[in-house]
């Protein structure tokens, strides 16, 4: 389990996160909705110890969070982490060299699964081939949480696809997941849980299953959040 109590994190005068509060619940999958610019990635780098909160607690398992105990989370972003040499089967060795939870043998299973060569070089693979190949990586790894900051921007239909079935078939369900993305329905079937964020602060804390969405989408729960219609 992960608490967040009271989170607050300021840059200089500007406040950036408020009153955040969050019990996660370990084999659920959360979906972080909210526009650009509100704290979701500001969020997800606390979370994962690239930054560091202003005020508040954050605990793992009751244990509060500390730079030892970050080697449990694993964080994906848009940000290039390979280097232009590498081969697949490089990257999948350099993970393996890294971090002593990561699984090669399924690693490897879910590069074919994701249609791509352990031999194909990575500096020539599409932004869709890429991001998979970071899901790939980041979810053969026996991690207590698993946090993916937008890893379906700018991909194609086919990618983000195979991405989301992946994620939902053969996610950790000892893990905790939290997505970030602006396609929102697109995320909808994999979730768990559902979470709005607005001006730094979480406006929406729910069970996807208490969402009326045999009549609505969820989509249209956002737009109404959001633009109060």
């Amino acid at each position: 389990m992960i608490e967040l109590v009271n989170i607050e994190k300021r840059f200089g005068n500007k406040r950036v996160l408020r009153n955040i509060n969050l019990n996660l619940q370990e084999g659920k999958v959360y979906g972080l909705f909210g526009p650009n610019g509100v704290g979701k990635t500001t969020l997800l780098k606390i979370m994962a110890g690239y930054n560091k909160k202003t005020s508040g607690e954050y605990k793992i398992n009751g244990l509060d969070f500390t730079y030892e105990n970050k080697d449990h989370i694993t964080f994906i972003s848009d940000k290039e982490i390979f280097y232009g040499w590498m081969k697949i089967k490089d990257a999948v060795k350099y993970y393996k060299d890294f971090f002593t939870d990561f699984d090669e043998e399924k690693c490897l299973r879910l590069v074919k699964m994701m249609k791509l060569e352990a031999d194909d070089k990575i500096n020539v693979l599409s932004k869709g081939m890429k991001a998979r190949l970071k899901v790939a990586l980041a979810i053969s790894r026996n991690a207590k949480l698993y946090l993916l900051d937008e890893p379906l921007g700018g991909l194609d239909p086919v990618s983000r696809k195979i991405i989301l079935d992946t994620i939902k078939t053969l996610m950790n369900q000892n893990g905790i997941l939290i997505i970030t993305s602006h396609l929102v329905n697109d995320v909808a079937d994999i979730i768990d849980h559902v979470l709005f964020i607005s001006e730094g602060e979480i406006i929406l804390d729910t069970e996807k299953s208490k969402l009326d969405l045999e009549n609505y989408k969820l989509e249209d729960y956002y737009v109404k959040e959001y633009l109060n219609v």
